[in-house]
């Protein structure tokens, strides 16, 4: 709302517009529920929805804990989108990093980058 008045008062109408838009589409997306996925782990590799991942093309993977939930996060050794996220929900991270460390290196380390922060934060 200050944003749109600022660009009204200021004669920025292509600002005014940008605003306008993206406060809309936030009002439409947020009680978007989000997408449910179909997420499977064996020996070879992990299926994303329609996708397998071999273990071979697989770099290594990290848990990152937030407060409402644990991520996994599995990078693809190429190609354009190298990483899976995945929202563990309620699966223990102790059984997620037994099943995986017998085929992926961890990353121990690992700690939620600040674009991801923001992201979760501002909720967008």
């Amino acid at each position: 709302m200050v944003g749109a008045t600022y660009g009204i008062l200021t004669h920025t109408w292509s600002f005014t517009l940008a605003v306008v838009l993206l406060g809309g589409i936030y009002f439409l997306l947020r009680n978007a529920r989000p997408a449910l996925h179909r997420i499977g782990m064996d020996e070879h590799g992990f299926q994303y929805d329609d996708t397998f991942t071999e273990w071979k093309d697989c770099a290594d993977f990290w848990l990152v804990r937030l407060p409402t939930h644990t991520e996994l996060r599995i990078l693809r050794k190429a190609g354009w989108n190298r990483e899976t996220v995945i929202q563990t929900g309620s699966v223990d991270p102790v059984l997620i990093r037994n099943t995986l460390s017998p085929f992926l290196r961890e990353r121990k380390n690992q700690k939620e980058r600040l674009l991801d922060y923001l992201i979760r934060i501002f909720k967008l």
